[in-house]
């Protein structure tokens, strides 16, 4: 049985009005209308299968006549031909065509296999079978709430997807289907529908407060999702869960923030400038690159060239030359080009982007 929700139900609705909703001897007489419908089309199906290999053999008999005809034929010449390779005088001769006809044998045998023969390419008519149809039971509030309850308790793993949702909104739905105050007659009260909404805790692509944030494993997400449905403009947000140390495993809720610079010296034009680039601990060097790719694109088609150093730094270069950048690093702290796919981690960096020219040259200076 499918474990779904029931279409919205406005407020007040009978069920039995509700087209989407059936008494249970309406959804067995619409089950078994279904399946006279499969069933008819099943056999029609079936006549047109057959009627295709009769076909087909009908088209291949000629064909497959002369290759049988011919494969008879070569085996009596080859079975008669040994009889005299012994006193033979053209013994040589007859072995060199002995060995042409066998592989004539050989290709006729193909050719009889491939016009005698066809290959089923079957349908996973199994798993068709299996999802056909679905019974979609309405969930009430306790069947909803012992559904989610254990999930909530999930810990992570490394690697998985969880979700980040508003503590207010989950808070306002957790209430609809009682979840910490179960009340004796929820088993047949229907839980309210309330669109998820990230308004409270997200603008402008960036999150307001992680104190107003909660973070879902992709179960109870995917649970919540197909019941509530999503506001209008509100996308899920989607973190990975990472090893923050040998013991823990943690979901982040925001991204690190790191200091870059982008340094670019061609024939026509120079310049270094300063972002903002925001990371999670999961992603890699590799995948910062990617992030400002479309933009060094518009000067090269090379690979930049990424240096990091642990913390953040003042970094400055010297117009109009932009040859040489100085940083405002300690003696012990070391200039680095880290591994594409090293991940970045969850401390603050400062980033140098040197973008070659269009052949590709660097006329950089970096004192690492």
């Amino acid at each position: 049985m499918a474990v779904e929700f029931p279409p919205k139900l406005e407020a007040n609705l009978d069920l039995t009005t509700d087209q989407n909703s059936l008494t249970f001897q309406e959804a067995r007489d619409s089950i078994k209308a279904q399946f006279v419908i499969y069933r008819n089309l099943l056999d029609k199906k079936e006549l047109d299968l057959l009627s295709e290999i009769d076909q087909l053999e009908e088209n291949n008999k000629p064909e497959l006549i002369h290759v049988k005809h011919d494969l008879t034929r070569l085996h009596g010449v080859i079975g008669t031909l040994g009889e005299s390779l012994g006193t033979d005088t053209l013994k040589l001769f007859l072995e060199e065509q002995k060995t042409v006809w066998q592989k004539q044998i050989l290709d006729f045998q193909r050719s009889e296999k491939l016009l005698s023969r066809v290959i089923l390419k079957n349908s996973d008519f199994e798993n068709f079978v299996q999802n056909v149809n679905q019974i979609v039971p309405f969930w009430s509030k306790a069947k909803f709430r012992i559904e989610l309850e254990p999930i909530l308790e999930v810990k992570p793993k490394i690697g998985e997807d969880w979700y980040i949702v508003s503590k207010k909104w989950f808070s306002d739905f957790t209430d609809s289907i009682n979840l910490t105050a179960p009340k004796p007659n929820d088993s047949w009260e229907f839980p309210e529908r309330i669109p998820i909404d990230h308004s409270r805790i997200y603008a402008n692509g960036l999150l307001c407060d992680v104190n107003d944030c909660k973070v879902l494993h992709s179960k109870a997400w995917k649970l919540l999702l197909e019941f509530n449905g999503l506001s209008l403009n509100t996308i899920p947000i989607k973190r990975r869960s990472y090893p923050h140390s040998i013991t823990h495993i943690r979901v982040p809720i925001s991204p690190t923030i790191h200091k870059c610079t982008l340094g670019h010296n061609s024939k026509n034009s120079k310049f270094s400038i300063e972002c903002e680039i925001r990371t999670f601990p999961y992603e890699t060097y590799n995948n910062i690159l990617k992030k400002l790719s479309p933009f060094c694109s518009l000067f090269t088609t090379h690979i930049p060239i990424l240096y990091s150093i642990g913390g953040t730094y003042n970094i400055s270069c010297n117009p109009p030359q932009y040859t040489q950048y100085n940083i405002s690093k300690p003696s012990n702290q070391v200039l680095v080009q880290p591994a594409p796919e090293s991940p970045v981690g969850i401390i603050p960096q400062t980033l140098l982007l040197i973008i070659p020219d269009a052949m590709g040259v660097n006329y950089f200076q970096v004192p690492l």
